[in-house]
């Protein structure tokens, strides 16, 4: 099978699930005005299609090796370098949504079927657009499409890449051509060698509305940084933010909703499970707070009808409580295209209690795990991070004028993060945390360890 069939075969929904022949989906782009992008290998393909006044992203499809290796990345930015403007649908169950959301300037949910966009600043013709989508229409076609493209359709698809792209490795990737195999016919056998994303997130898709989320302690960095990510989830919505010092403040940089800070109390807390407004609590709160806050939630008596309430806890309280789930899920080391699953995804899926991992546990459990087995002795952690993670109340440890030109270490025995580490990797491990002069959430770590 050549590249451009293969890829198809693997990755193109409609082809894996029988729906259309690879055949009939080369003629389809082989009747548009069209640029296609692809890597040598063929791990990742792509058409835009040029007969609208916005050009349209057709196809998107990538192998395995094309996510984890970063070739998607390097066809989404020569796609972005070749077109100012794009819009694009995507199924609302497809495991490529989130990727699209975090390079979309727009999006709009209607049908089951996401629209994305960038590049339209004119607000008229994202109304037309989102009119044209919501009826099911495809936007007008401004240019006159030969009948004689179809006759020629798969290779006009794989010749039609205009600028050349660099892979992963560095090596000059170019459109391939199918001459001799147009016209046969390719069915899909449905077992797809690869899933479209490596690691899928599991979500329940039953639900058709967004899942109320309950912030408390949203003054904080970790809180702010949480809005904004509920902002921009199309399957999450805030109901209630909760901060002492910010009550009857109006929430800022939130778009779904006008919302108002609250000091919401345990009582309070109660009084919302019981009424089963919130379908999940967040707590953003120092070490050693939100007890309190957990036990009003799970002391509700009143029934549900089937809701599970999930409490996500930011702090540190229950990551060493084995009644709840770690939210560290997994990761795939590059070099041995091996996946390490630290905790399984089904079980986070089941959860309703999650503790939520450190940061500096977070990125040495992730470097550590791949080479546990192989160092004889405890291995070593050097982290250093911006000062923003010495939170918002002033200190040494953030005061921009002590830490300019410097490079301060802080709690160099018994780290709750050194305990983390360890408790969670059943190994002991060694860790040396230090604040820099910068300001990010960003958490450097070097790890050293003895060889075997």
């Amino acid at each position: 099978m050549d590249p451009l069939r293969a890829i198809f075969t693997k990755c193109d929904e409609q082809v894996k699930n029988n729906e259309v022949s690879v055949a009939i989906a080369l003629r389809r782009l082989g009747e548009k005005t069209i640029k296609a992008y692809a890597d040598e290998p063929m791990n990742v393909f792509a058409v835009v299609s040029t007969d609208s006044p916005v050009p349209r992203l057709e196809k998107f499809l990538s192998t395995k090796e094309g996510w984890l290796n970063n070739v998607a990345e390097n066809v989404w930015a020569a796609i972005r370098k070749g077109n100012d403007a794009l819009v694009w649908e995507c199924d609302e169950k497809s495991e490529q949504a989130t990727w699209y959301f975090a390079r979309a300037e727009g999006s709009l949910l209607s049908r089951g079927k996401y629209l994305f966009w960038y590049g339209i600043e004119d607000a008229n013709q994202v109304a037309k657009l989102i009119d044209e989508f919501q009826r099911g229409e495809q936007p007008e076609v401004t240019k006159e499409t030969p009948v004689s493209k179809a006759a020629s359709s798969a290779s006009t698809v794989a010749a039609a890449g205009a600028g050349l792209l660099r892979s992963a490795t560095g090596k000059q990737a170019r459109a391939y051509s199918t001459t001799g195999v147009g016209g046969r016919r390719m069915y899909s056998t449905g077992t797809a060698a690869h899933q479209t994303n490596p690691n899928p997130p599991l979500r329940d898709t039953a639900n058709d509305k967004p899942a109320n989320v309950a912030l408390i302690g949203a003054r904080g960095y970790t809180g702010q940084a949480l809005i904004n990510l509920i902002n921009a989830h199309p399957h999450l919505t805030l109901s209630h933010v909760s901060s002492r010092e910010l009550e009857g403040k109006p929430l800022e940089g939130y778009t779904k909703s006008k919302l108002t800070y609250e000091n919401l109390h345990v009582e309070d807390v109660r009084r919302l499970e019981d009424s089963g407004e919130v379908d999940c609590w967040v707590m953003a709160l120092p070490n050693g707070v939100c007890k309190p806050f957990v036990d009003a939630v799970d002391s509700s008596t009143k029934p549900k009808e089937g809701r599970k309430t999930v409490i996500v806890d930011l702090s540190a309280d229950y990551r060493f409580n084995d009644k709840w789930t770690y939210g560290l899920p997994g990761i795939f080391v590059f070099l041995t295209m091996l996946t390490l699953e630290l905790q399984s995804r089904q079980k986070l899926r089941e959860a309703t209690h999650i503790s939520n991992p450190g940061c500096y546990a977070t990125a040495a459990q992730l470097g550590i795990a791949p080479l546990l087995e192989f160092v004889a002795g405890p291995p070593t952690v050097f982290g250093v991070s911006g000062y923003s993670g010495a939170g918002t109340k002033p200190s040494p440890k953030n005061d921009v004028n002590n830490l300019k030109d410097n490079l301060i270490p802080y709690s160099l025995t018994d780290h709750i993060h050194e305990r983390e580490i360890s408790h969670h990797l059943k190994s002991p491990v060694s860790f040396i945390p230090h604040v820099a002069q910068w300001y990010c959430f960003v958490r450097t770590c070097l790890i050293a360890g003895s060889k075997e």
